[in-house]
């Protein structure tokens, strides 16, 4: 069970397409303000915000403000309820996950059909996901990712490490409300960037 929660200090009420600030703080549940974080991935804290609909996905970076507290600024496109999934690690404790309800002025527009297919193309980069074995709960798997320029389907030359791994990969359960467990954030097994990132 964890030793600390997030919470929201501030209370704002987002209004799509305006930047709005959110302030987190971390404490024990004596109520005391937890000071002391280590780095993973290059940061004290990652946060995933993330719409109902999953259509809307953020991977920021708060700023530390001390006292436990972290600061962060950003613009959500569209109205309706949202997660602030909050991951950090305390000093000397195992890392942390807390998620955080917020909801943002507006109707938000009708969701989309999931999509099926296995290759996408986002911006110029076509991505498609590879799984050797089907998925079975409670097993471990590895899930890879062929990158490609989409005009050229040739392999992206200039892959680089991003917050010290070659690949980051966040997997969110569709399901109302989020819960820690529904969140999982994984890295490649090779660090050195190439065509294929398996993760």
């Amino acid at each position: 069970m964890p030793t600390t929660h997030a919470e929201l200090v501030n209370s704002p009420t987002p209004i799509p397409q305006q930047p709005t600030t959110f302030t987190l703080g971390i404490r024990t549940h004596t109520g005391e303000a937890v000071t002391q974080f280590q780095r993973f991935q290059e940061e004290l804290m990652h946060l995933i915000i993330v719409s109902e609909d999953f259509q809307v996905f953020q991977h920021l970076h708060p700023r530390y403000l001390g006292e436990g507290q972290f600061q962060v600024t950003t613009t959500l496109p569209q109205g309706g309820r949202y997660t602030l999934i909050a991951d950090y690690k305390p000093a000397g404790a195992k890392e942390t996950v807390a998620m955080l309800p917020v909801a943002v002025q507006g109707t938000p527009p009708a969701a989309p059909a999931p999509i099926a297919q296995t290759t996408q193309v986002i911006d110029t980069t076509a991505v498609e996901l590879k799984l050797p074995q089907p998925l079975k709960a409670g097993l471990p798997v590895a899930v890879a990712f062929r990158l490609r320029d989409a005009s050229t389907q040739q392999p992206l030359p200039d892959l680089r490490p991003y917050l010290g791994e070659a690949g980051h990969l966040v997997i969110l359960r569709a399901t109302t409300p989020l819960k820690p467990s529904d969140y999982l954030h994984a890295h490649a097994l090779d660090r050195q960037p190439k065509e294929t990132i398996v993760l």
